[in-house]
């Protein structure tokens, strides 16, 4: 999955996936770049990380509730915040009240496979509305509350990011 990563005052896309050509190997493409290397846990939240040839001990600090904490590598202590869309989305939808409109985001990068219902529609909380594919995986994202689809701002085939709005509930 690839999440936004903040270090210091600098936004990253990161995607983190094993390196099954290695023990304890990862493979972080960063803003496009692909790095190799290979982590072990030296500790309660230090990881001993080896990458071209050189060795990093990471201490991870206390975590926020929102998320972001620091890490130290080499004694220099980094603001990070790692922004994984589907927890963002959700705490964005527990931090939403009133009665207004909602919109329905998406929770990953995909590809719309189908709308499921159609502008003027009475949906109840949990309704289908739209299908995207990510990852060969199809995901039916629901309508976040009872009441009229207003808007449906993408059509099937259409590739869609993370946060990208997809519908409007009123």
């Amino acid at each position: 999955m690839t999440s936004e990563v903040v270090i210091g005052d600098t936004l990253r896309r990161v995607e983190l996936q094993r390196d099954p050509s290695a023990t304890g190997g990862f493979l972080a493409r960063v803003d496009g770049r692909e790095f190799r290397f290979s982590a072990v846990k030296a500790g309660r939240n230090v990881l001993s990380i080896i990458m071209d040839g050189r060795s990093y001990q990471v201490l991870r600090e206390a975590q926020g509730a929102e998320g972001d904490t620091n890490i130290v590598i080499s004694g220099v202590r980094y603001p990070v915040e790692v922004r994984d869309p589907r927890a963002l989305l959700a705490r964005r939808a527990r931090s939403r009240h009133g009665d207004g409109p909602r919109k329905l985001l998406s929770p990953m990068p995909g590809r719309v496979v189908r709308v499921l219902a159609e502008v003027g529609a009475q949906l109840a909380a949990g309704t289908g509305i739209i299908v995207i594919e990510a990852m060969k995986m199809q995901n039916e994202l629901k309508s976040p509350k009872d009441g009229v689809l207003a808007k449906v701002a993408v059509t099937p085939g259409m590739a869609v990011n993370a946060g990208d709005v997809l519908a409007v509930v009123e």
